[in-house]
């Protein structure tokens, strides 16, 4: 991402920075991805007990409700 910019830029001191900065923010990156798949995830459940505990069966015979 960021190496071609800095070999364009300055030395080898400035390219090792951005390489550890780039690699910090595939970490950022990947640590933020995990939270929002937990957070999907939660409340993909969270509204699955809330649907079913909502649902009502009825009767087969067309009576009413159980």
């Amino acid at each position: 991402m960021l190496t071609i910019a800095a070999r364009t830029i300055s030395g080898p001191a400035y390219l090792e920075k951005m390489e550890e900065v780039d690699r910090e923010l595939a970490m950022v990156i990947e640590d933020f991805d995990h939270a929002v798949n937990v957070e999907a995830v939660r409340l993909v459940n969270e509204t699955s007990k809330f649907s079913f505990s909502n649902l009502s069966v009825v009767d087969p015979q067309g009576f009413g409700i159980e």
